[in-house]
């Protein structure tokens, strides 16, 4: 039987890194296959993009594709640990990274073997062992959710077999109706509560307050998951936060597609520029894990370092339009692995500290779905300004630019 914390979770850990090596280690490197593409097929470089963003697409917007692995990954090493969650997950998404400083080189040294179709053969072999990864992620309580499931129907076959009266039937009606009568009342005092909740937070945020729990959210009883997600865009703080998630995904994905093309485009060698992704994957690992160990500490303001990460993404991420050098290069991916990685680590711990424990699946939902968003049009749009203007320098300008939008957007929380 699976339970929380327990041997088995540190499999269902070992398989969710490894997961994460093989889907986001083929996600990140696909710079290195973008060059390979260009040269056998041709095409300019945003038809080219187009393949990146729909990988994007489909792991955030559609949650189909590497979506399928990604998701509940997530969700199932979240659950299976409780007293070492913080943990265990800044471990699994660690995988990232690794899956990056591995496949960077790997993809290369496949494409100089074995060719475009002979590399994607392969890597679609790789690929086929996250099967094995997600087999491992059992259901929690299954016995208990048999047991209540066989309840239920025992319940309801009893249920059948009684025969009612057409005036206990009456009776049985009348007081149903009642019962209606009082939950509406129920439920009309309780969606008053909940307008008055949502204008002393609005209120709260106007005035500044420095309350942790200012920015909660609480939904009204029985909503659906359509009312929920658009009381999460009217609130300002969500907002915002969404907004800048979006904004910071259309550049954020653009270094690790575009670099190597830059890399060769000012004369650097292929091998050169494989590493230098690579430095992107080992520098975002210590970002995630040395720098989100620090999150929990009391001095320091959660909200404020990820303002200043993301800004500072895109600062260097502007500079780095005018870099042609690749030590210069290995320097914008020492700095940029590192933002990266903390980004990745505080973007679900700031939006719990706004919008609250109640509901942060929803946000996170809602939060994927804008990102997927981003994803999906970043690529393309970098790709056609290098066609128009042949030069990286539009490219790194607008990805650069996105992202720091996305800080300064965070600075009206």
């Amino acid at each position: 039987m699976s339970t929380v914390d327990s041997k088995w979770s540190c499999v269902v850990l070992l398989a969710g890194t490894m997961a994460h090596v093989i889907t986001h280690g083929f996600i990140t490197s696909f710079g290195i296959l973008f060059i390979a593409i260009e040269d056998t097929y041709g095409g300019r470089k945003a038809q080219i993009a187009w393949i990146s963003s729909i990988i994007l697409g489909c792991l955030y917007l559609i949650g189909s594709g590497i979506g399928l692995v990604f998701l509940p990954t997530v969700v199932s090493v979240t659950v299976y640990f409780d007293k070492f969650r913080g943990i265990a997950c800044g471990l699994a998404l660690s995988g990232c990274g690794i899956g990056n400083l591995i496949f960077s080189p790997l993809t290369e040294y496949l494409l100089t073997e074995y060719g475009l179709k002979g590399t994607l053969l392969l890597l679609s072999g790789l690929m086929l062992n996250c099967i094995p990864c997600c087999m491992v992620y059992r259901p929690l309580n299954e016995k208990r959710r048999s047991e209540t499931s066989k309840d239920h129907t025992t319940e309801k076959n009893q249920t059948q077999g009684h025969k009612i009266s057409s005036r206990a039937f009456d009776a049985l009606l009348d007081r149903n109706q009642e019962e209606i009568q009082d939950l509406n009342e129920f439920e009309q005092e309780a969606g008053d509560k909940f307008e008055l909740q949502q204008r002393e937070t609005e209120t709260a945020m106007e005035k500044g307050t420095n309350n942790e729990n200012a920015f909660n959210i609480n939904f009204p009883p029985k909503c659906s998951v359509l009312t929920r997600y658009v009381i999460l865009m009217k609130t300002k703080a969500t907002m915002l936060f969404f907004t800048s998630q979006f904004f910071f995904i259309v550049g954020a994905y653009v270094p690790f597609i575009f670099v190597p093309d830059k890399a060769k485009y000012h004369g650097i060698k292929e091998d050169d520029s494989a590493w230098i992704l690579s430095t992107i994957g080992i520098t975002s690992i210590v970002g995630r894990i040395v720098l989100g160990s620090f999150i929990d500490r009391k001095f320091i303001d959660k909200k404020i370092l990820f303002k200043m990460v993301l800004i500072s993404s895109g600062l260097i991420t502007v500079i780095c339009s005018w870099l042609n050098v690749f030590w210069m290069l290995v320097v914008y991916a020492v700095i940029y692995g590192i933002m990266i990685g903390t980004a990745v680590s505080l973007t679900s711990v700031v939006l719990l500290d706004i919008v609250g424990s109640s509901c942060i699946t929803d946000a996170i939902g809602l939060n994927y779905m804008l990102s997927g968003i981003g994803g999906l049009i970043g690529p393309p749009l970098a790709g056609t300004l290098f066609d128009v203007t042949s030069s990286y320098s539009a490219t790194f300008l607008f990805a650069g630019g996105s992202m720091f939008v996305s800080g300064l957007l965070l600075t009206c929380l």
